[in-house]
């Protein structure tokens, strides 16, 4: 088996030094005005816990991080975390690395001392395997090429320890192991792993807390290759199958050998995701000290179905160990399923519920078959309000453990608030838990907290009391309350400080007190009291020189970050007739990273840090058409090697064009009003007599012309309102309104009338003393017989005028 293994080295290391013929050559950097640049951070950190009046970690020390890019060579990075816990000295993550450095046609990744290994080689859909990292104190070589990664390592396994200070403990397992990882051609990921773990049958005899029954193992052998297959846009499939070899504890030569295999599909379209699997794993599958990897097969399947505003989802696994039928191992047995929903209501209400079942079985010959059940409801309401964000929630857990039932529900209401640089929340959590006593509790939660550009402060406070009860020996109280806050002094000085603490007191009833005092006794009313509180301060400050430069793909990486991930999903279109796809979206990622969606609205950004990652739509390159919704930004978890799935949804916008114009088809001027209801809207028409109305979202409108606002003498000889539905991909005709001028007719005849009265003529002298006899004139207007001649007046003999 050594042979085997100098053997699979060497031709591993042969493999990172020939000229694969798809490599290009590649330096550290192609600017030849490029200068050095670099970096240096100095932070000193201390926590303290105390519980009980008891020290329970007293951790500080130091950490100097120091980076600088040499423009031919590479990044140059040094990282010393020096810890004491407890008065005793311990490490944290300690290394030298050299990153992109370029020779025999490859990029070379070097480090020496605390380092991780992701063992997701490729893109892994499937949500039920877990894929850890192989952390290590030694060495590793990495090759890089244009579509292949190769590397080689080797060193002690360490553990994580401590909570604000971290440091690295060794166990007593050390690793050596090989990986090959590349693509063949566009749509086929492939990779490869040899392992070799081995640990001192002493230790493993000795320290039976890492080494359980089944699982003592001096040193295990293992290959194993992971393939991702791109079927389709939207169907890909992943299967990763090994070998392994191990050796028990006691056995003088040989050991027995097992396969293993996980494999399934997942599609990803803009209605629908399932993902499926099948795994079947052996015990020497990956025996990596702290963790719990391997013995265990069964199947797994989960999906969500997309209904616009209505989202479905469900899942279904269960899952068995002990495939070697081990009879001091105790079986287990564990079935699961869920589902739920989410739905968008009308005015921002957002409305999800889901429901699931756990059972676990366990058999063994000593306790022989026990079995859980956990049965779980919950009911979450939300909605925006102005700056506020309510929430109220209700959830129920009906569990059944060892033949006795219990029951957990709460009611919890919520609001957060946000103005410019302040934002708080405030919560009231009612809690009823029920098995051999009942016991209800009331729950006061408050949150705050205030950035300026500088300096950021936040508080969290939770105050907790049973409700007293007859049936109950005691009440407890508890209180948490958190405070920090942060400061980016001048001169690149930082500051970050966090208390925390947490009581709970346990006090007898009044009830119990009234009979414990009757029988002579005089009990403390405290039955119990936990006090814990920490303290975390970390001050550090950072010094730079030279232009700063980011490293990618082409020898340059980001040491801060070295494992990624990927996060992909689609931006839909929430139509009336359903849900589409929304191409030309950009969205942006906190790392600076940033992609557009397709023509399906699918989006994927690769080489993405591990961590906490936020997903954002860039509203400046928003096309006009779409409508952001109210939540521009998601957050996901990014782990290595694997894929972030984080959908998104945009609103299309329409638009309801049209003119106004005369009976002979001439445009309108400018100034008739339209209106659209039921938004209220109004608008006029241009000199064209066009006009318009835009950035509407989907639906059935009624559009209004105003008469009043027509040219004189015009009428409508069109409906004065018309109906208008625009859907979002389909090309609504303009509206028309026609209007015709009505030239005013001639005037109304005129009938007029003259009463004359006569009398005999005077003399002259006379006539000049006798004054004028008054005449009567009655006129009357009538519009009958409307004549288009002018009147003119003729006398008739009878003495009375007639208008003809």
């Amino acid at each position: 088996m050594k042979r085997a293994l100098r053997l699979s080295i060497s031709l591993l290391l042969w493999l990172c030094g020939i000229r694969a013929g798809p490599a290009q050559t590649v330096v550290a950097s192609t600017n030849p005005a490029r200068r050095g640049s670099g970096d240096l951070s100095i932070s000193f950190q201390s926590y303290y816990n105390r519980v009980n009046g008891t020290a329970a970690a007293n951790v500080r020390g130091a950490a100097v991080s120091l980076r600088h890019f040499f423009p031919r060579t590479g990044l140059f990075t040094l990282q010393l975390e020096p810890v004491t816990s407890g008065g005793d000295f311990a490490l944290g993550e300690n290394f030298v690395q050299w990153s992109g450095l370029p020779w025999a046609n490859r990029h070379w990744d070097l480090v020496a001392g605390d380092f991780r290994s992701p063992t997701a080689m490729v893109e892994n859909p499937i949500p039920n395997l877990s894929q850890p990292e192989i952390s290590l104190r030694g060495a590793r070589v990495i090759a890089r090429t244009g579509n292949w990664d190769y590397s080689v390592y080797g060193g002690q396994e360490t553990l994580s320890r401590g909570s604000r200070v971290p440091f690295r403990t060794r166990v007593p397992q050390a690793a050596l192991g090989g990986e090959a990882a590349g693509k063949v051609g566009q749509n086929v990921e492939l990779a490869f792993r040899y392992l070799h773990l081995s640990s001192s049958p002493g230790r493993v005899r000795d320290q039976r807390l890492f080494f359980p029954v089944n699982r003592q193992f001096t040193r295990s052998h293992s290959l194993i290759s992971q393939a991702s297959v791109k079927i389709s846009e939207a169907l890909s499939w992943y299967t990763e199958a090994g070998w392994s070899r191990v050796a028990q504890s006691g056995e003088s030569r040989g050991g027995r050998s097992e396969l293993s295999i996980a494999t399934g599909p997942a599609l990803h379209t803009a209605r629908v995701a399932i993902r499926a699997n099948y795994l079947n794993q052996g015990t020497g599958y990956l025996p990596l000290l702290g963790y719990y990897l391997g013995d265990r097969r069964g199947a797994n399947v989960d999906g969500v179905w997309y209904l616009g505003m209505l989202s479905l989802n469900g899942n279904w696994g269960q899952a068995r160990n002990n495939r070697e039928r081990n009879p001091e191992v105790p079986d287990y047995y564990s079935r699961q399923g869920g589902g739920g929903f989410q739905l968008r209501l009308p005015s921002n209400f957002f409305f999800s519920g889901s429901i699931s079942k756990l059972r676990f079985e366990t058999r063994s010959e000593e306790s022989g078959l026990l079995r859980n059940e956990n049965r779980q409801f919950q009911i979450n309401v939300s909605r925006p309000l102005f700056r506020h964000n309510l929430h109220a929630t209700w959830q129920r857990i009906d569990s059944e453990i060892r033949d006795t039932p219990q029951r957990l529900q709460f009611l919890e209401l919520e609001d957060n608030y946000t103005w410019r640089r302040f934002s708080a929340g405030a919560a009231v959590r009612w809690q009823r838990f029920s098995a051999d006593e009942l016991r209800q509790s009331l729950y006061l939660r408050a949150s705050g907290q205030y950035q300026m550009r500088h300096f950021s402060v936040y508080g969290y406070w939770e105050q907790g009391k049973d409700l007293a009860s007859a049936t109950m020996l005691s009440t407890q109280i508890s209180s948490t309350s958190v405070f920090g806050l942060t400061w980016q002094a001048p001169g690149a000085l930082s500051l970050r400080m966090e208390a925390f603490r947490n009581r709970l007191n346990a006090v007898l009833n009044p009830e119990n007190l009234f009979v414990l005092g009757t029988r002579g006794i005089a009990p403390d009313s405290i039955l119990s009291r936990a006090d814990d509180w920490s303290l975390f301060l970390r001050v550090s400050r950072e010094f730079s020189w030279g232009e700063p430069g980011t490293l990618g793909s082409g020898g340059l990486l980001q040491p801060e970050a070295p494992l990624t991930g990927a996060i992909a999903g689609y931006v839909r279109l929430q139509t009336i007739r359903g849900e589409a796809g929304a191409p030309d979206v950009w969205l942006l990622t906190d790392t600076g990273q940033s992609v557009k969606t397709d023509s399906s609205g699918y989006f994927r950004v690769p080489d993405v840090p591990q961590g906490a990652r936020i997903v954002k739509l860039d509203l400046d390159r928003l096309p006009a058409d779409y409508d952001p919704p109210p939540a521009t930004e998601l957050s996901t978890e990014v782990r290595s090697g694997q894929l972030s799935r984080i959908d998104l949804q945009v609103t299309p916008l329409a638009a309801i064009e049209g003119t106004v114009v005369g009976e002979d088809g001439s445009p309108a001027g400018e100034g008739i009003v339209v209106r659209l209801s039921p938004d209220d809207r109004s608008t006029s028409t241009d000199v064209d007599g066009r006009f318009g109305f835009y950035n509407l979202p989907e639906g059935d409108y009624e559009i209004r012309l105003e008469e009043s606002s027509l040219p004189e003498n015009a009428r409508l000889i069109s409906p004065a309102s018309l109906p208008a539905a625009p859907r979002y991909g389909k090309d609504e005709a303009p509206l028309e309104f026609r209007y015709q001028i009505v030239l005013p007719g001639p005037k109304p005849v005129k009938q007029v009338f003259t009463e004359r009265q006569s009398s005999p003529l005077d003399s002259p002298a006379k006539q000049g003393s006798t004054k004028r006899s008054k005449g009567r004139v009655i006129v009357k207007t009538t519009v009958q017989n409307i004549s288009a001649r002018p009147a003119h007046l003729k006398a008739p003999r009878t003495g009375k005028w007639v208008a003809r």
